[in-house]
């Protein structure tokens, strides 16, 4: 990119409509080049959290059928103009497996949101829920 020099002037600055027209094209060239920012080019501590913007949580829920071995999933999607910076989930059961009754089997990222999934192990209904972290 050229380095531009501005000169102090007395009076007023006439630009033609010529001038106009190429100063617009130009800067719509500008706005449409996507410069991309690597780690090598950051100052340490130039970027952190809230310079980022806030985190939103995106919760799905699902059920596991009421039959041992039934399976069930949820996923949690980021909205549109967000993307998923990570996610969770777990599958309702208690902390002991065998008292609750449900293990997780699946629990990853998933295009743009969260994806959990479960099997039912001894049946009764049960749920999965799915959280994604959304930047």
């Amino acid at each position: 990119m050229t380095d531009v020099n501005y000169v102090a002037l007395d009076g007023d600055l006439t630009v033609s409509k010529g001038q106009k027209k190429q100063t617009k094209k130009l800067a719509k060239k500008q706005v449409n080049k996507i410069t991309p920012i690597a780690s090598k080019n950051l100052k340490d501590g130039a970027v952190n959290g809230l310079k980022l913007g806030p985190i939103e949580q995106v919760t799905d829920t699902g059920t596991i059928g009421a039959t041992a071995g039934d399976t069930g999933s949820a996923t949690a999607t980021c909205p549109e103009d967000t993307k998923v910076v990570g996610g969770g989930g777990n599958t309702g059961s208690s902390a002991a497996v065998g008292v609750g009754g449900a293990l997780d089997m699946e629990n990853k990222r998933s295009n743009n949101g969260w994806t959990v999934s479960g099997i039912n192990l001894f049946g009764g209904a049960k749920t999965v829920t799915a959280y994604a972290y959304c930047l």
